[in-house]
């Protein structure tokens, strides 16, 4: 038996047709768009529980800690995540290396490039009849 899935939010709007000066329409029912992603995680949990589907809730805010602990993984600087995120300290970035492998952590703070970079050699420069042959 297959189940067709059902609108996953329908809202409704109020809206006033009043002057040029009259905000655009909100939908009603919803406070900010993490009560609205919350609403929507609730009713795919009941779904995947009515159909036997293992699904683990989880909070909008969870999608920005994920892609944080991905971003370092994927070798990126935390030090470019420190911005991205708005922390004012590394130390709030930091936070998530504990989910890091050493080699990782030492990656995403710079140190592996920093001791992996190849040192150029130091060139004799010879001119004219100067050379060894």
């Amino acid at each position: 038996m297959t189940r067709s899935l059902q609108p996953i939010d329908r809202v409704s709007f109020d809206i006033d047709h009043g002057t040029s000066d009259t905000p655009p329409p909100r939908p009603t029912g919803y406070r900010n768009f993490a009560s609205r992603f919350a609403a929507i995680v609730a009713r795919t949990a009941e779904w995947a529980k009515a159909n036997g589907i293992d699904f683990r809730p989880f909070r909008f805010h969870d999608l920005r800690h994920y892609h944080a602990v991905t971003w370092l993984k994927d070798g990126r600087s935390i030090y470019d995540l420190q911005n991205r995120l708005g922390h004012t300290s590394i130390k709030t970035t930091e936070m998530y290396l504990r989910y890091l492998t050493p080699d990782e952590e030492r990656i995403a703070k710079g140190i592996a490039a920093r001791a992996a970079a190849p040192v150029a050699p130091k060139l004799k420069v010879l001119r004219g009849d100067q050379s060894n042959g």
